[in-house]
């Protein structure tokens, strides 16, 4: 198992078991924070990915995660079979997805479902909401 997987197994229970405030004064205190618990979800994105069910899609997530230290942009690029994440806001995706940092923690592992975040005003998309809904096709839980 990979140093960036032993520490997301590490970090599992806290975000599946703990209230909002505990998750996100945990998230604090891990190494880098904020930013650096986001990156390693996102660092492992690509493990979630399922090349076999994308092989036909193209186009680009764009992650808005809102913070308490201000928004932080995230981008995954999907390429006929291929998968690519990266930080920063870029001027075109497919699909903008804006969600509060303990929501986004707890659908990475599948504790909260993205259809029932949307649903319930948690998860915000604009662009082309299909294109979205490919999300649960292509990508599995951490």
């Amino acid at each position: 198992m990979s140093e960036a997987r032993t520490r997301f197994e590490d970090l599992r229970p806290v975000i599946d078991d703990s209230p909002k405030e505990e998750l996100l004064t945990a998230v604090k205190e891990q190494p880098g924070g904020i930013d650096g618990v986001l990156g390693l979800v996102f660092e492992l994105t690509p493990d979630s990915f399922k090349a076999d069910k994308a092989r036909k899609g193209e186009g680009t997530f764009q992650y808005e995660i809102d913070t308490p230290e201000g928004p932080k942009f995230y981008h995954v690029s999907v390429d006929h079979g291929t998968c690519a994440v990266g930080r920063g806001r870029l001027d075109s995706p497919k699909v903008t997805i804006g969600v509060e940092l303990g929501d986004f923690l707890k659908m990475t592992t599948g504790k909260l479902a993205g259809p029932q975040a949307f649903m319930t005003g948690k998860l915000k998309v604009s662009g082309n909401t299909f294109f979205a809904m490919k999300w649960r096709d292509w990508f599995g839980t951490l």
